[in-house]
C-alpha cells in the first residue's frame, strides 16, 4: 500500500526549481525597478534644482529692481513656481504620450516576431481593452512622486532666492 501511494505523489524538481528562479528574479526585479524610480527622481529633481537655480541668478537683478518698485515675495514666487509647474506639466505629458508610443511600438514588434509564447504585453502603459484599469497605477503612483517631490524642490529653491530683499538681488550679495 505505501508503494502505491509513492506513485501517485510524484514532484518534478524541475518544476520547484523554476518557480524558486522566478520568484528571485522577480524580487530582484522590483528592487532594480525601485532604485531606478529613486534615481530618477534624484535625477529629475537636480535637473530642475539647477535649471531654475541658473536661471534665477541670470535674472536675479531685473527681479531686485521690480521689487524696489513694488513687488512682494509672495507674487515673485507665485509667477515662478507657476512657471515651473507648467514646464513640469508639459514635460510630464510629452513624456508620458512618447512612452505610450514608444513602448507600443516596442511592444508590438516584441509579441510579433516571438511566437513561443502569446498574449504577452511586455510593455503595459494603459491597458485600452480593459477599461476598469486603464492605467497601471505603479507607473501613475512613480510619475506622482517625481512631480511631487520635484515641485516640493522648486517651491524651496524659489523661496529661498527670491526671499532676499531687493538690495541683495540687485548688488548680487
Amino acid at each position: 500500500d505505501a508503494k502505491n501511494n509513492a506513485d501517485i505523489i510524484q514532484l518534478d524538481d524541475g518544476k520547484v526549481k523554476e518557480k524558486e528562479n522566478y520568484l528571485f528574479l522577480s524580487r530582484v526585479t522590483y528592487i532594480i525597478s525601485t532604485l531606478l524610480v529613486i534615481f530618477s527622481t534624484l535625477a529629475v529633481c537636480l535637473f530642475i534644482f539647477n535649471l531654475l537655480k541658473s536661471h534665477l541668478s541670470k535674472v536675479k537683478m531685473n527681479i531686485g529692481t521690480f521689487k524696489a518698485i513694488g513687488l512682494t515675495d509672495k507674487e515673485s514666487r507665485s509667477i515662478y513656481f507657476k512657471i515651473i509647474l507648467l514646464f513640469l506639466s508639459a514635460s510630464a505629458v510629452f513624456s508620458f504620450v512618447m512612452a505610450i508610443i514608444i513602448g507600443s511600438g516596442v511592444n508590438y514588434f516584441l509579441s510579433n516576431h516571438k511566437n513561443e509564447v502569446d498574449n504577452i504585453s511586455y510593455f503595459k502603459m494603459i491597458d485600452l481593452a480593459d477599461a476598469g484599469s486603464m492605467v497601471n497605477y505603479i507607473t501613475l503612483f512613480t510619475i506622482a512622486i517625481i512631480f511631487l517631490s520635484t515641485v516640493f524642490m522648486s517651491r524651496q529653491t524659489i523661496k529661498k532666492i527670491l526671499s532676499k530683499s531687493p538690495g541683495d538681488l540687485i548688488y548680487n550679495r
